[in-house]
C-alpha cells in the first residue's frame, strides 16, 4: 500500500483563528489525542477497536484501505465499505466515543488494487463519503476528490489536519 500522506500542522496565526466556520472546523476542541488506522479487512473481527476506544481519541483518521472490495466494481466497493461500517466493534467504537471520524482513501477504498484516475467514478467517491458519514453540506460531495482539511481549536491552540487524496488524480 502506498503511504497516504497526512500532514498535521499547528497554526498559530490570527488568519486561521478567524477563518471560515464549517463542518471541518471544531472550535471547541483543542486536539490532544489523534489516532489513525489503515488496512482494515472488514471480514475480520477487528477486536483492536476496543484498544482504540480506550485511548479516547478526539480524531480518528482513516489513512487508507478501510475496506477491501472482492471485485473491481463500484458495487463491490460500496458493499465492502458497508460491511466495514457495520462491523460490531467499529460501531461500538463510534457510539462509545465523541471522536471526529474522517479520512482519505487508498486503492482498496477506491475498490481497485493500485487504482487511480483510471477507475475513479463519482459513485465510488459517494460510497466512501457515506462510509465516513460526511455531512451533506461538506464540499467533498460537490468536488471531485476527497481531499480536505479539518481545523481544531482557537487562538494559540489551533491544529490543522490536512488529508490528501493520492488516488483520484493519480495517473494510470
Amino acid at each position: 500500500m502506498r503511504i497516504c500522506l497526512l500532514l498535521v500542522e499547528a497554526a498559530l496565526t490570527s488568519y486561521l483563528a478567524g477563518g471560515e466556520a464549517g463542518p471541518s472546523r471544531h472550535l471547541n476542541v483543542t486536539l490532544t489525542r489523534l489516532a489513525a488506522g489503515s488496512c482494515s479487512k472488514q471480514w475480520l473481527s477487528q477486536d483492536w477497536w476496543h484498544a482504540a476506544a480506550s485511548f479516547q481519541p478526539q480524531l480518528w483518521i482513516w489513512a487508507g484501505d478501510a475496506a477491501y472490495a472482492t471485485a473491481d466494481t463500484a458495487a463491490a466497493q460500496a458493499q465492502a465499505l458497508e460491511e466495514a461500517a457495520a462491523n460490531p466493534n467499529y460501531t461500538e467504537f463510534l457510539h462509545a466515543n465523541t471522536a471526529v471520524v474522517d479520512g482519505t482513501w487508498d486503492d482498496h477504498d477506491l475498490g481497485v488494487n493500485d487504482g487511480g484516475s483510471d477507475v475513479y467514478e463519482s459513485a465510488r467517491q459517494e460510497a466512501f463519503l457515506r462510509f465516513l458519514a460526511v455531512d451533506q453540506d461538506d464540499a467533498r460531495w460537490r468536488q471531485k476528490g476527497i481531499y480536505t482539511s479539518i481545523t481544531f481549536g482557537q487562538a494559540l491552540h489551533i491544529a490543522k489536519v490536512i488529508l490528501l487524496d493520492t488516488r483520484t488524480f493519480r495517473s494510470p
